[in-house]
């Protein structure tokens, strides 16, 4: 993902546009991290058991990663 990012800003540093190769790189970038990130979140919240239903970090951190991926799916390959 850094060597992602680090290429297209480069390339817009120096006032470029953006490859479909770039473009395409970068979506599969963010698209694994943010995954990736709910992945965690389930593991994390799984872990701590009744304690992340209360109110408090974790509770919110589960309730936002999975806002911010209900409206996308996951790539089935």
């Amino acid at each position: 993902m850094y060597e992602v990012w680090r290429d297209a800003t480069e390339t817009l540093k120096k006032g470029g546009e953006l490859s479909v190769d770039q473009r395409t790189k970068l979506r599969l970038a963010l698209y694994n991290a943010t995954w990736s990130a709910q992945a965690i979140s389930v593991e994390v919240y799984k872990a701590a058991g009744t304690s992340a239903l209360r109110t408090g970090a974790m509770q919110r951190y589960f309730r936002d990663m999975h806002a911010g991926t209900s409206t996308a799916r996951p790539l089935r390959m």
